[in-house]
């Protein structure tokens, strides 16, 4: 049929691991500093690398069980590079931290939009969402992490 807007719809289903460093910048100057995170993820849509920045409220005391200290989102996004050179663009809309006091663990969720991308993906949308994350400390500024990335990606025909 001619005339009608076709479009593909890809599963995203991966696995992280990768780290996490504060930067000097304060996206919404409330003195609370924005982090960089760095990924390598396996699955589908292929391995791929993720750059990111974003930034999250000071934490706050919520006292549930195994996630008593809370910060919310403020912003974050991010790119997805995959190796034939495609990248996918990401924006977080929802999402948080936590950490577990009694073991210092840190974990959360976070979701949101496909705004673009190139290559295979050239003028990609969906939505995606990482269920959970576990992150450790490694020293004083780095964080070790790893988690699940989902999702759906839509292209043009």
């Amino acid at each position: 049929m001619s005339g009608i807007a076709q479009a593909r719809e890809t599963i995203i289903n991966q696995q992280f691991s990768g780290m996490g460093h504060p930067t000097m910048v304060d996206t919404n100057g409330d003195g609370v500093f924005a982090g960089a995170t760095s990924f390598q993820l396996t699955g589908s849509p292929g391995k791929a690398t993720i750059l990111a920045v974003g930034e999250f409220t000071d934490f706050v005391f919520v006292g549930t069980p195994g996630c008593e200290l809370r910060a919310q989102l403020v912003q974050e996004s991010f790119i997805e590079t995959f190796n034939d050179g495609s990248m996918l663009f990401f924006h977080a809309s929802s999402g948080y931290n936590c950490v577990n006091i009694a073991t210092l663990e840190i974990g959360g969720q976070l979701s949101g939009w496909i705004t673009g991308g190139t290559g295979r993906f050239e003028g990609a949308t969906g939505t995606w969402i990482i269920e959970s994350f576990n992150a450790f400390l490694v020293g004083t500024t780095q964080v070790a992490l790893t988690g699940t990335f989902g999702g759906a990606i839509v292209v043009p025909d």
